[in-house]
Formats: structure tokens, sequence, C-alpha cells
């Protein structure tokens, strides 16, 4: 028998700051996904991907439920299309898709809660499994506050060729320091955020998003964020967030809009030599999904 775990990806954060009580983000999802199969073997033998944090995660899903002796005579094995340390939560979906995959095999619920707990507990996570947009802490997997959905959207996503891990951004001299002598601008991109999506106002929206993406050039800059910023906004974008601890940027559109003349404007400025890919994808739901395979 197999059981199976599908999660979104992201492309970055919304928004990502901190608070009295500690980090928030918000993040939001794209259509790539990672997928997590267990098969039951009639061997002894134990077969588990090559990719500790996916064993971890179903280490870490079966102590969570008190299945310790269920982790026999399994095997698991990853499934992805999401591009890796580029800040769109390659190792967060992955281990969400095993989180689901473990569950159904255990034959129980889990809650977008107790997921990232679980998840936070192997490493600094993101708000992907939840369905709609959220605020929480990242450290700890507490969620802040339930925000709500937007609809209507799509990410024009520019994907250059560098790669960063999150951790040595979290690690730079300052970074503590930084989000926390800025607390007030924080709470005030997080409420301006809140508001917009409490209202539908995807152009208010857009405006938080940019402030957010533009207070972290003092933590990880991006090349050519300005640039990109002034084309996307003359063009009609909403807004250009970033992975603010990774390399990819989004350029948030309407969903009917074309990204045609977005793209020619950024090739005649000269910067799809740095941003090696260029496309776009809907924003959809987050949650983890899972079930067993026929």
């Amino acid at each position: 028998m197999q059981y199976y775990g599908i999660c979104p990806a992201s492309c970055g954060e919304l928004i990502q700051g901190q608070i009295e009580s500690g980090e928030y983000l918000s993040s939001y999802c794209v259509s790539l996904y990672s997928k997590a199969i267990i098969t039951e073997q009639t061997s002894s033998n134990t077969r588990l991907t090559t990719y500790p944090k996916s064993i971890m995660a179903m280490k870490k899903t079966f102590e969570f439920f008190n299945e310790e002796k269920a982790l026999k005579n399994l095997s698991l094995e990853m499934v992805s299309n999401i591009p890796r340390s580029k800040g769109m939560a390659s190792s967060t979906a992955d281990i969400g898709a095993v989180i689901g995959a473990s569950c159904a095999y255990l034959g129980i619920d889990i809650t977008p809660d107790d997921a990232s707990k679980i998840a936070a507990k192997i490493e600094p996570t993101d708000s992907i499994y939840y369905k709609s947009l959220v605020a929480m802490n990242p450290l700890n997997g507490n969620l802040i506050k339930n925000i709500g959905n937007i609809r209507g959207l799509k990410t024009l996503i520019l994907e250059p060729r560098a790669k960063i891990k999150t951790k040595d951004v979290r690690n730079k001299l300052g970074y503590s320091e930084f989000k926390k002598s800025n607390i007030l601008k924080y709470n005030e991109i997080l409420g301006d955020f809140e508001s917009a999506i409490k209202s539908n106002n995807l152009k208010e929206l857009g405006k938080a998003v940019n402030k957010s993406s533009l207070l972290n050039e003092h933590l990880l800059p991006k090349p050519y964020l300005k640039e990109v910023m002034d084309i996307a906004m003359s063009l009609g974008a909403y807004g250009v967030n970033i992975a603010h601890s990774g390399s990819v940027v989004g350029i948030l559109l309407d969903i009917n809009d074309s990204s045609a003349n977005y793209k020619s404007e950024l090739i005649n400025n000269n910067l799809a030599k740095y941003f090696g890919r260029m496309y776009c994808l809907p924003v959809i739901d987050g949650g983890i999904n899972y079930g067993r395979m026929s």
C-alpha cells in the first residue's frame, strides 16, 4: 500500500519582519509542488529518501503522535519540481509533503498549526501549510493571526541563478538587532497588509509588500530590485515581493494582466542576464493534501 502527501511552493514571502512577540512572515503559494510517497515494504528493510530533512520530518511526525514503533518496513520517496535554495520553500514543502504522507499512513488528520510546529522543530518554516494567508512565527511555527484569502492574483517569478541558504542570512552579523530596532516599521507593514487583505484591496496590498521588500534591503540586498520595482510599477503591477532570505523575486499581477510587457521591459533593460528564468504562475491557496494511493 502507498500513501502520499503533496505540498505547494511559495514565491518568497509577501511580508516578513518582527513584532513585540517575535518574528513573523506571510508566504503565498504558487503551483509548484513537492510530493512524498510512503510505501509499505514486505521486507524488514526500511528504505528512505536521501533528503535528510524529509527523513527527519517522517520521524518527527511519528513521534508527535507517539507512533515511533510504526516507523518500520517503510520506504519514503520524494518528487519535486520546486527550485532549491532560491527562497521558494522547497524544504518546507518537502517537509509538509512528508508530514501529510505520514499522517495518511497513520490514518490521522493533522491541522496546519500542528504541521507548522513539527516543521519548526527541523528548521525555520513558512506559512504554506495554511489554506489562507496568515502571519506566523517561522522559528516556532506558532500562528500569530489568520488574515484571509486573496483572489485574482498571479506572479511573474524572476529566478536568478544565485542560491542562498536561509541559515546564512539569519546568521549574518546584525540580523536580529536590525529587526528588533525596526519593530515599529514592521508593525505598520503588518497592519497595512492585514487591512488590504480584509478589504481585498490589491493595490494597498502591493504597497505593504513593496515596503517589506525595500526594508529587507538592509539585511539581504537584492541585485536590481529598484530597477525591477520601477519597471513593474510603471506598467501597472500591484507590487514586488521577494524571498526575504532567498534570491527569488515576484512581480504581483492581476490575473488578467499579460506578463509579456513586463518580460520585454526586463529584457530591454538587460535584467534577463541576471534573472536567468522568468515565468508566470497563479497564486493559489496553500495547504497539505494527503491520502492513500489506489
